[in-house]
């Protein structure tokens, strides 16, 4: 089966067999992408169901920390440098709460159920 897709800003097209992961496609170090404006695991995801779409890696973004928790340590996650992407993307002007709300998926369950450690009180660079 044929398909194409854009995946950082480059058209691509691959032929591959119907039950081929993302994953498999994309190779190992791509765990996670932004499949038109929504962050998916790419183990999650058949490589058929990206045709005619858009993907985004993290090698395709910078950074952007004052969209990721203090507490949360480098080096970061392919999901949490995408989540922050997105979120920047969204909203620019996030505030603390938004940014963990956006981050409550990606951190341990202890925060994610709203135990939170001292150190995901503070949010760098925001108000």
């Amino acid at each position: 089966m044929k398909i194409q897709f854009e995946y950082n800003g480059v058209s691509q097209e691959h032929e591959i067999h119907p039950g081929t992961l993302l994953s498999e496609l994309l190779g190992a170090d791509v765990s996670a992408v932004v499949l038109d404006g929504r962050l998916v695991q790419t183990k999650m995801l058949l490589a058929a169901q990206a045709h005619q779409r858009q993907l985004i890696s993290q090698s395709a973004v910078s950074v952007q920390r004052d969209f990721i928790p203090a507490g949360v340590k480098e080096p970061y996650t392919s999901a949490q440098i995408l989540n922050a992407y997105l979120l920047s993307q969204q909203n620019p002007q996030a505030s603390a709460v938004q940014i963990e709300d956006a981050f409550a998926d990606l951190l341990s369950p202890d925060v994610a159920s709203g135990s939170r450690p001292e150190a995901l009180q503070g949010f760098s660079g925001c108000t």
